[in-house]
């Protein structure tokens, strides 16, 4: 990798929001689970931490201890002082041991508290324990003591006690498990919704056609726009998805017309005319390679006399499944490159539909890098580069294993397929520094299944990609009666009626 796209493939800072909104969506089960699994954690804890707390109440009546000459003022400000002295009593230890003395107990787990009713002389003594007997007998030995205390406190007021304490039914305090339960599900999902939104901003894959050119070692052949799979709510709710071929009637002109500009790209890269087997790979899995090679075999086939597709994914094939052939008869490759048919052409399929030959596979092969690495499978390129004139090989992505680099020392020319904000750019270059190692030089990259990133892209009219007429509507049967043909080439024209 050159020294400019180590520097620029750092994280540059800009935020894309249309796509963070759509990690955040991607990420909703989990931050909804997490959500849910600390509620029911908080809510366990509020139960299992839940102590019941029983008070009781006791009402004075406090009077100046004057005769006759009190007043209502002077009986306020007595009740106001006595109050303040009787929370720091209460509150003592000598009050503590005299009523641990009078219960004959070596513990005092209780809270003595008292307060002034507002604009009267009467005063409430609270006492609040863990169970309602505590509660009560501490009240009873406090009142015992009390007309010591005020004495020694106060010696001129008197005090009469106006409601006497009972025995409490109920807590005063309420479980908290269910606010618990929803403050800690809300902490949960705010802070799975942080970790998403950052390793989705801070993730360093490419998100826009312009990193392409800033964050890896080659060139951008087109950008395909993101395709619907599910076609109807039927198909939705069937799970039943369609196929997303350039001649399926269903997809956009766009979508067409991207991979008419992706075979001029290749026969403008490989100059050489002996570069006739191109290579279809991406790092991982679900980038979308296996559709790539399919549609770019297809409009090859709508120029070239004889395209032949092969399916060299041996441990996943998925072409078969693509180009609808699940419930066709056919060899698959692995059967040929076991010897076990006389030769290529029982296992190759003639579709004329598609305009293409392919090769394909069933099921998975679990020795695949035995039967790519060996000479039957050099020996059947060499066979078939003479009656072919462009063979594209769809072959396994290069993080499942040597698969891929077998083949790649097979090939002429290797395309990447790059799947928008999905790998990072760093793995990226590794790959792309693997297949220009190789016999089959690196053409450049597809950035495939690409979305809008930002809400500032739909009033741009600049797209270097191919993805500006899905942004303003044209296909999806808004144009279909003109086909996938509108806009075509004169050229492509004559030679898909000489066809």
């Amino acid at each position: 990798m050159n020294e400019k796209n180590r520097v620029s493939g750092k994280f540059a800072g800009k935020i894309h929001g249309v796509l963070l909104f759509r990690a955040l969506l991607r990420g909703l089960p989990l931050i909804i689970s997490c959500a849910l699994l600390a509620g029911v954690s908080g809510y366990v804890w509020g139960s299992l931490s839940y102590k019941p707390v029983y008070q009781t109440t006791t009402t004075f009546v406090v009077t100046a201890n004057n005769g006759s000459s009190s007043s209502s003022y002077t009986n306020l400000t007595s009740a106001t002082n006595l109050a303040s002295h009787l929370s720091v009593v209460l509150k003592s230890d000598t009050l503590k041991n005299a009523v641990m003395e009078d219960l004959g107990t070596d513990s005092f787990n209780a809270s003595l508290s008292a307060r002034v009713i507002s604009d009267t002389n009467l005063i409430v003594m609270g006492v609040a324990a863990y169970s309602a007997r505590d509660a009560y007998q501490i009240t009873e030995s406090v009142l015992k003591e009390f007309g010591e205390l005020t004495d020694i406190v106060m010696s001129d007021v008197a005090f009469e006690v106006l409601q006497r304490p009972t025995v409490p039914v109920s807590p005063v305090n309420v479980p908290d498990s269910a606010s618990r339960a929803k403050r800690f599900a809300w902490i949960a999902a705010a802070l799975v919704t942080l970790s998403v939104l950052a390793i989705a901003q801070f993730r360093d894959t490419v998100k826009t056609e312009d990193e392409v050119e800033k964050k890896l070692d080659t060139n951008l052949l087109v950008s395909v726009g993101h395709e619907r799979k599910h076609l109807s709510l039927k198909d939705i709710l069937g799970r039943k998805e369609g196929s997303i071929l350039i001649t399926n009637p269903t997809v956009s002109f766009a979508f067409v017309e991207t991979f008419k500009r992706l075979r001029i790209k290749i026969e403008h890269e490989a100059t050489d005319k002996s570069k006739k087997v191109i290579l279809v790979t991406s790092f991982e899995e679900d980038e979308g390679k296996s559709t790539v090679a399919a549609n770019l075999a297809m409009v090859l086939g709508r120029k070239y006399r004889k395209v032949l597709l092969i399916d060299a994914d041996l441990k996943k094939p998925a072409l078969h499944r693509i180009l609808g052939y699940e419930n066709r008869k056919f060899i698959p490759i692995g059967e040929l490159l076991r010897g076990r048919t006389e030769g290529e052409a029982d296992v190759i399929i003639n579709d004329e539909e598609k305009r293409i030959h392919a090769m394909v596979g069933s099921a998975g092969e679990s020795y695949s890098s035995d039967l790519l690495s060996g000479d039957r499978m050099a020996s059947l390129l060499s066979i078939v580069s003479d009656r072919y004139d462009v063979i594209i090989i769809d072959s396994p992505p290069l993080s499942a294993g040597n698969d891929t680099e077998n083949l790649a020392d097979l090939a002429d020319a290797s395309v990447l397929v790059v799947r928008q904000d999905y790998v990072p750019a760093k793995i990226l270059n590794d790959a792309i520094d693997h297949l220009r190692g190789s016999r089959a030089g690196l053409l450049g990259c597809v950035l495939n299944n690409v979305r809008i990133a930002d809400i500032s892209e739909l009033y741009s009219y600049g797209d270097r990609g191919g993805t500006a007429y899905s942004r303003y509507g044209y296909g999806k049967r808004t144009y279909g009666g003109y086909g996938s043909g509108y806009g075509s080439s004169e050229k492509d024209g004559k030679e898909d009626d000489a066809r």
